[in-house]
């Protein structure tokens, strides 16, 4: 039986996960962080930090897009076996933008192998984060806010 990963995880409590997003300490949590990569591509090469940044901003709403249809599969009570619908619905979503950003910056368009490519490291990215622990989860409870 497969663990379940920080994002099927995280999906099941998404409420309390978006209103901790959205406080003042998950905002801060994620400008601090934006703030260091985008810091570090001013300083490696200023002539790509606005590329780097839009690639920064890419992959935020790709991992907010995969908790959204993941918290959808949750809510529906189909998390189990639906990974291949799950990342398709994520692709499909995100294609668009991936092809935006291409044109923008003067890329060659991204293959579908590519786009299941960028689906997968998010997926697995956020799925290798550290599961909140009880104080974490207490902290998102409305009622200690």
């Amino acid at each position: 039986m497969k663990v379940p990963g920080w994002l099927s995880t995280i999906a099941k409590d998404a409420k309390r996960v978006f209103a901790w997003l959205g406080s003042p300490a998950g905002q801060k949590t994620v400008k601090g962080a934006e703030a260091v990569v985008e810091t570090g591509a001013a300083l490696v090469d200023p002539a790509i930090a606005p590329e780097i940044d839009a690639g920064v901003a890419l992959f935020n709403d790709w991992g907010r897009q995969a908790l959204q249809i993941e918290t959808v599969a949750s809510a529906a009570g189909q998390v189990s076996g639906t990974g291949a619908q799950k990342a398709a619905s994520v692709i499909q979503a995100m294609a668009p933008f991936v092809q935006e950003y291409a044109t923008k910056y003067d890329a060659t368009p991204a293959t579908e192998a590519q786009l299941q490519t960028l689906n997968n490291a998010a997926v697995a990215f956020l799925d290798n984060l550290p599961k909140p622990g009880a104080a974490s989860a207490a902290a998102l409870r409305p009622s200690a806010r």
